[in-house]
């Protein structure tokens, strides 16, 4: 019996934008792209050659997190009814355009205000040598310890040392890298720059911008037709610089209701919510003696009064501040301001004051936007979300779009119970992002007072699941219970009903590429070794060029993925086996190349009968005739297409 096994991998949450350039007219292997800046760089931008750059928090909607070629979102992406992501009614992918605004700290999302010179740079090199050869500088990405919210950048130098034309085929995160991690193919995909020729190079800027107090580690591949070193592994290092956060609960302080001559007093607190020590300078209301708007008393941690500022705070540490506002003939709106100390410099931390009538109603922040990998567990959050004269109560998280046969895709609690679309206290929840595509959710939140809040505020969050394979081919199929297998055979290979049974090394299928099959111990998703009897394509020993399929589902619908990083010129042949369904299913394969949807193709109802048990289904021929250029094959050229043949 078949056994099918679903591998999920938990988010972190890290921020590394990662841009190609052709590079950098200074760019020197030996210096990481820093440099000083004076006077200092203020909070969230970087000092880069000299100059402070900005980094947009917006939502990742440019070519710095995958919303171009590489993920999907173009009208080949699925967003219209051939991949799934219909309907949707997004623009065009459900992105709202971003749905991020400056307070909500996406730096994980960054893109820099700098505009590079696409020009090869010189590097050393072999001309004698009869092939290319990828050597990477510096061998270690280590962006040492930034700020929360500010950001390094680190230069990585792809330098082609051998003496034929060297390929760029891709840029990869291995696993245990955070998905925050994104690309930007700006020379990659252009021919002018890639290949690289003998002595030339490419520069990668790598951004870090961490949005938490965690260190994050991770790994990036590079990929190329070096025949020696096809992958090379560049560690990506980082710590995080201790950086205080002075943060205010509420936001806003309502004082409506008072009559004129009365008094009212409210209190604001004050935490350091950072990994740093800081002081409390200042805390003083911008219209001074002549505002309505008092600070009567500030207690510290809630030990009673608290000598005049400054008032010092390590990590977690709060003071609570008294604000009394004397009603006069009319109200009026102010604003209560902490100054506090940084290692760069003093910042503010600003509380409205208010005499306005009008309910503060909750206020839902559902984030992180991310991009992920098929198959990975999504987590999310909406602790951020906020009411600013009450607590939140109730949150509501529900689908606005996903892919439409992404019915494992269910919204589930910590328990793993469903809670999508009914209220729960549940702020952490997360789903299984089974498909490539894009998934977006939104959030609603109520208060404990729900203030005449009849249209409730809401947000969305937005995760795209790019594959990060070369080609990532998905099979579906309509009914449970129809086992239906999905098979990649090498060029010049054939297919095979049981391909291990039949020692056919040729035919990628549930029986030897299943990368929990046979394996011990078991891999994870697009995992290594695999079963002992994986089949061993292109460089022998090497995993890195061989496929592997994901999941082998026998009792659902699929999905069943098969991938593959490193493919050898020549055509790959998709075909799909009814392993023992019946005839009136409707089997979907789709084939992704570079992380772009390519084609969805279809058999069975109701344009047509389905095709029976024993049976093969030749959808179509992938052809690799560079490490670049790889596309599906026209029909009229490929004899086989789309017919139905019995199997051995």
């Amino acid at each position: 019996m078949k056994l099918k096994q679903l591998w999920m991998s938990t988010i972190l949450l890290a921020g590394i934008v990662l841009l190609i350039s052709a590079c950098g007219s200074s760019a020197d292997p030996s210096e990481d792209g820093d440099s000083s800046c004076d006077p200092a760089c203020e909070f969230g931008y970087t000092c880069y050659d000299g100059k402070c750059v900005y980094f947009e928090p917006t939502d990742g909607d440019t070519p710095t997190d995958g919303d171009t070629p590489t993920d999907g979102d173009t009208p080949t992406d699925g967003d219209n009814p051939t991949d799934g992501d219909d309907p949707d009614g997004d623009d065009p992918d459900g992105d709202d355009p971003d749905g991020d605004i400056p307070t909500d700290g996406d730096y994980d999302y960054a893109e820099p205000d700098l505009e590079f010179d696409y020009e090869l740079v010189a590097c050393d090199s072999n001309p004698g040598l009869s092939y290319p050869s990828l050597v990477a500088r510096p061998n270690q990405a280590d962006f040492g310890a930034v700020p929360i919210g500010e950001s390094k950048v680190v230069e990585l130098v792809l330098c082609n040392a051998g003496g034929q034309d060297l390929t760029i085929s891709g840029l990869q995160f291995t696993m245990d890298t955070s998905p925050e991690f994104y690309k930007y193919h700006g020379a990659l995909n252009d021919s002018s720059y890639n290949p690289i020729p003998s002595g030339y190079a490419m520069v990668v800027f790598l951004v870090y911008v961490p949005v938490n107090a965690q260190a994050d580690t991770g790994t990036l591949k590079v990929l190329s037709d070096d025949p020696n070193t096809p992958s090379v592994e560049i560690p990506l290092v980082s710590s995080v610089k201790p950086t205080p956060i002075i943060e205010a609960t509420p936001h806003v302080m309502q004082f409506a209701g008072a009559q004129s001559s009365q008094t009212i007093t409210k209190v604001v607190e004050l935490k350091n919510v950072g990994n740093a020590s800081t002081a409390i300078l200042d805390l003083s209301v911008v219209g001074g003696a002549s505002s309505p708007y008092q600070v009567l008393e500030v207690t510290k941690g809630g030990q009673g009064s608290a000598s005049n500022a400054p008032w010092s705070l390590a990590q977690d540490e709060f003071v609570h501040a008294t604000v009394a506002m004397t009603m006069g003939d009319s109200g009026v709106d102010d604003e209560l301001v902490a100054t506090w100390t940084t290692d760069s410099g003093n910042r503010e931390t600003r509380v409205t004051l208010t005499t306005g009538g009008m309910a503060i109603c909750a206020v839902p922040v559902a984030e992180p936007d991310q991009t992920v990998r098929p198959l990975d567990t999504v987590y999310l959050d909406g602790t951020h979300s906020y009411d600013d004269n009450g607590i939140i109560t109730e949150y509501k998280w529900e689908w606005e779009t996903k892919p439409v046969d992404a019915y494992r895709a269910i919204i589930k609690d910590s328990s793993g119970d469903s809670i999508q679309g009914v209220w729960t206290t549940e702020a952490n929840p997360n789903f299984y992002a089974e498909l490539a595509g894009t998934y977006v959710v939104r959030l609603t939140v109520k208060d404990e007072e729900d203030e005449d809040c009849t249209g409730l505020n809401s947000d969305t969050v937005t995760i795209v699941a790019v594959p990060d394979e070369t080609i990532h081919v998905q099979l579906m199929w309509s009914t449970a219970g129809n086992d239906h297998d999905l098979h990649l055979i090498k060029p010049g290979g054939y297919h095979s009903r049981d391909c291990s049974s039949a020692n056919n090394q040729t035919d990628c299928c549930w029986q030897n590429c299943d990368t929990d099959h046979g394996a011990n111990p078991s891999c994870p998703a697009r995992g290594c070794p695999g079963p002992s009897n994986a089949p061993d394509w292109g460089q022998t020993g090497s995993r890195d060029d061989d496929p592997t399929l994901d999941i082998d589902d026998v009792p659902m619908r699929g999905p069943e993925n098969i991938n593959l990083s490193l493919p050898e010129l020549g055509d790959y042949r998709i075909s799909v086996e009814n392993y023992s369904g019946g005839t009136n299913v409707t089997v979907t394969v789709r084939i992704w190349i570079f992380g772009t949807l390519q084609g969805t193709f279809r058999y069975g109802p109701p344009a047509t009968a389905g095709f029976a048990s024993g049976n093969h289904w030749n959808v179509c021929l992938v052809r690799v005739e560079s490490a670049s250029n790889i596309y599906i094959v026209p029909q009229e050229q490929d004899p086989d297409f789309g017919t139905v043949q019995p199997s051995n």
